[in-house]
């Protein structure tokens, strides 16, 4: 275990001291960043000559399962920016996002067209997207006239358009028409944000706009669906069938269409995942840092939203792919270098080291159960005596009734304010992070003790207001000191890099949640030395979980570097893992 960590003193409790270099290292990291990694792609401007790209040469090193110190990724744009940045973007891209513009617009003119953007979290994918709209809207004449071939006569309902929709999570709608206005030149991209009671409905105005942007839940209220959808290839959604007023989404033949945090249709027959694969795109782009979550299932829905004939098909799928063979896993490794680029920070520091994590292990609280007991223990009974107020049964177990209290300091608890102390003493910024808003509350209770100044980004939270608070998190000094963060709601999307310390206070059985969210302050802009904590109850369940993140990260390393001979599924075995039957 480490022991030089920056936050992490004494007991083992932080897990990952995640340090960025300071800024005189930031010469170095841009040198390295010049330098072309294995998997450096052509120019853009150069990418209509390609007639094909080995998948060879843009597949990269996997980096090693356990990451360690975070390095300052590059934050200035190298020398030899593209035409169309210095037209068109405020921002120039960086040399892994014009690798990355290459290969998207190479993958634009191959079948299927599209494919599946997942580098890792915090590299600036959004603006890659972005760019990619650009690059392609001087198409926009070439693209209307193969639209309007593409479109069979029968389909007069059905409106051509050079624009794209983007679908992404309900607290992500508004920051792609923050990050389109900040990066892009004033009146280059028209973006109409379809969202509201009060959205325009007519699909004649929306095939208008350069962008369209809307949420996986609206889109799925929208988009008529049956379960038994999941299993066949996607076809366009019929708008001449049923009785009821078709969506205007699926009126408007898109140019392309983006999922964003594309791992939300992970289940291939939830109705989310079967509405977003009914609508007419040219092209369709599943942008996501964990393409893998939990089995290979979730790559079967991404394909299927990509229509990546055969495999769509869900026993095509399991027959030559997911069959736990040699042969199925030479398969899936020709479809991942295919259709699938994924660039790791790892790859792009230049001295960065590996992200160790230190484990840190916590007492907990005196409560010995055993694993029957746990499972057993599904509700508190109290003693009914005279002094059932001050004594619950717990699977048998009388407990003082106070170590229930908001106001106690659990082990947790009582370290966690210890670290926060320590790096408010340094003027910096923590961010906390849990999958229960109810743990949230209860360290609200002692940041107000200890006079922490704090906000919270979770469910209850609006779109709109979560960027407010956001905003004044990143950009005033005076303003937040601490920033609460539920894992599901506040995991994805948020930009969160004016904290440098980030806090997990509990355990995920889905690690691809907890590195979405430790990606909130590791991300391209972060200037400071990242840290990440995280907090492990010995002998509690949150060990056994440590040991079913390692068997899922496994199985996603193999997919996504293309290298595994055998694929392994979740089975009844990782159940007796986490519960140790």
């Amino acid at each position: 275990m480490p022991q030089d960590q920056e936050a992490g003193k004494g007991a083992a409790e932080e897990l990952s001291p995640t340090a960025k270099p300071s800024p005189a290292a930031a010469e170095q990291q841009e040198e390295a960043a010049e330098k072309p990694s294995p998997a450096a792609k052509p120019s853009p401007a150069a990418a209509k000559s390609i007639p094909r790209q080995p998948s060879a040469e843009r597949r990269e090193p996997e980096p090693q399962e356990d990451a360690g110190d975070h390095t300052a990724l590059p934050s200035k744009a190298q020398e030899e920016d593209l035409d169309s940045d210095k037209e068109q973007l405020v921002i120039p891209l960086l040399l892994h996002q014009k690798q990355a513009l290459a290969w998207l617009l190479w993958r634009e003119s191959q079948r299927p067209c599209g494919g599946i953007l997942a580098d890792d979290m915090g590299l600036g994918k959004t603006l890659t997207m972005i760019a990619l709209i650009l690059a392609q809207k001087q198409l926009k004449t070439e693209k209307r006239e193969k639209l309007e071939i593409w479109l069979s006569k029968n389909d007069s309902t059905v409106i051509p358009s050079c624009s794209t929709l983007i679908i992404c999570p309900s607290s992500l709608i508004h920051h792609w028409k923050k990050e389109i206005d900040k990066r892009v030149g004033f009146g280059k991209l028209r973006v109409y944000l379809y969202h509201g009671p009060n959205r325009d409905k007519h699909a004649e105005v929306l095939s208008g706009y350069d962008v369209v942007v809307t949420t996986y839940s609206l889109l799925s209220k929208e988009v008529p669906t049956s379960k038994e959808e999941g299993e066949v290839p996607a076809e366009d959604h019929d708008v001449t069938s049923g009785s009821s007023p078709c969506s205007p989404l699926l009126r408007v033949a898109w140019a392309r269409v983006i999922l964003d945090e594309a791992h939300n249709i992970k289940n291939p027959k939830i109705q989310t995942s079967i509405a977003v694969c009914k609508l007419r795109a040219s092209a369709r782009w599943a942008v996501t840092g964990t393409p893998i979550q939990n089995n290979l299932l979730d790559m079967y829905s991404l394909l299927r939203f990509l229509r990546c004939s055969p495999f769509d098909e869900y026993k095509v799928w399991k027959y030559q792919v997911d069959n736990n063979t040699k042969k199925g896993g030479e398969r899936l490794s020709l479809l991942t270098r295919s259709l699938l680029l994924r660039r790791t920070k790892d790859q792009l520091d230049s001295a960065g080291k590996p992200l160790a994590l230190d484990q840190a292990n916590l007492n907990s609280e005196g409560l010995s159960l055993s694993i029957e007991e746990q499972l057993s223990a599904l509700t508190l009974s109290e003693l009914q005596t005279p002094d059932s107020k001050s004594t619950v049964y717990l699977s048998g177990t009388a407990f003082q009734t106070d170590i229930f209290e908001i106001t106690r300091e659990s082990t947790k608890i009582a370290r966690l304010l210890a670290e926060l102390k320590t790096v408010h003493s340094k003027s910096q910024k923590s961010v906390v992070v849990s999958q229960w808003t109810s743990m949230l509350k209860v360290v609200a209770v002692h940041l107000q003790q200890q006079g922490l100044k704090y906000a919270t980004v979770d469910g209850s939270v609006k779109p709109k207001q979560r960027m407010d608070v956001v905003e004044e998190f990143n950009n005033n000094p005076k303003g937040p000191q601490v920033m609460l963060v539920s894992l599901l709601a506040g995991g994805v999307g948020l930009n969160l890099t004016g904290g440098n310390h980030l806090f997990l206070l509990d355990m995920h059985w889905n690690p691809a949640l907890e590195d979405q969210a430790c990606d909130r302050i590791y991300r391209v802009g972060q200037q400071k030395d990242v840290v990440i904590h995280r907090f492990v109850c010995e002998g509690t369940v949150e060990e056994k979980i440590i040991q079913l993140q390692k068997r899922k990260k496994v199985l996603a390393q193999q997919v996504l570097s293309g290298k595994g001979e055998t694929l392994t599924q979740l089975t009844l075995a990782d159940l007796r893992i986490l519960f140790g039957i």
